[in-house]
């Protein structure tokens, strides 16, 4: 069997209520498998997308919409323009109908090529039902009892505990993959303002290497001098572009993240005659 060792491991998507297709969306039935949602805890309805249904050679902004086509309200066909699809459409269209809320990029190696020298340079959280399952969370994770809570930007862990937990794929599968430790950046709207469809352009690696000054910051100030990594450089090939913009002391590529998003969901704050002015001025620009 052939191991993906790097790639993008979740992206999340918040769509405006205004345009949600709530039947769909709230439906009963079984999602597509490595497809899920989730209302509790956010302010609006979240899709949440698994590496196992994205390809990482294709377009990734592209598959993203074509996912999320179901939970989108039918009627956003009336505004298409002439000889235009429905994903131009949507793309079109992004800024009113969803925001990018979260990416995971995800790294995996053998345990004797991923080594935690110094663990008091994370959080480190014990499982509660499992109290030698341990994920290390890099210092700018929160979650303090007056509620203020924040993602990790980096979070390392053995993923078999978490696959073991989830039930998606077979023990055999899990534990026959030697490289189980994971290294994750974890880009979220409470610590990243890059977020957004125009950034998710392009292949894995396309996106990887327009991140990759900022993944190289935050290797530097969390990971480096914490953790000894060793690897055949061949298999993790972004991992390797990383090391190298990491030991140049991060090389600031200008441009390379193409659109600086506004204020987290800014677009979902608008009024609905806000919306309808933009809707029918793209209806008239139809005719």
């Amino acid at each position: 069997m052939l191991y993906q060792k790097e790639g993008i491991d979740k992206i999340a998507v918040a769509i405006n209520p205004w345009f949600l297709n709530s039947e769909y969306y709230y439906s009963h039935d079984p999602r597509p498998k490595y497809i899920s949602t989730k209302v509790k805890g956010y302010n609006y309805p979240v899709v949440f997308i698994q590496n196992e249904i994205l390809s990482m050679n294709d377009n990734i902004a592209d598959q993203v919409i074509f996912l999320l086509l179901p939970f989108l309200n039918p009627s956003l066909c009336l505004f298409k323009q002439q000889g235009e699809n429905e994903i131009e459409l949507i793309k079109r269209l992004s800024p009113i109908l969803f925001s990018v809320t979260e990416m995971e990029l995800f790294f995996d190696f053998k345990s004797n090529e991923l080594i935690i020298i110094n663990p008091e340079g994370f959080i480190q959280c014990h499982d509660k039902e499992d109290p030698d399952s341990i994920t290390y969370y890099s210092k700018d994770y929160r979650n303090t009892p007056s509620g203020k809570y924040r993602k990790s930007i980096v979070d390392i862990y053995d993923r078999r505990d978490y696959l073991t937990k989830v039930n998606q794929v077979s023990y055999r599968e899990i534990f026959s993959d030697p490289n189980f430790m994971r290294l994750e950046f974890r880009f979220v709207s409470s610590n990243f303002h890059y977020l957004n469809l125009a950034n998710l352009e392009g292949t894995y690696e396309d996106i990887a290497r327009r991140h990759m000054d900022h993944m190289a910051m935050f290797y530097n100030r969390y990971v480096y001098g914490n953790v000894n990594i060793s690897e055949n450089w061949d298999e993790h090939p972004v991992f390797h572009k990383l090391m190298i913009a990491s030991f140049d002391g991060i090389r600031k590529t200008r441009g390379t993240l193409l659109v600086k998003k506004n204020r987290i969901g800014s677009c979902f704050c608008e009024t609905n005659k806000a919306i309808e002015a933009k809707l029918l001025r793209a209806k008239m620009n139809k005719h």
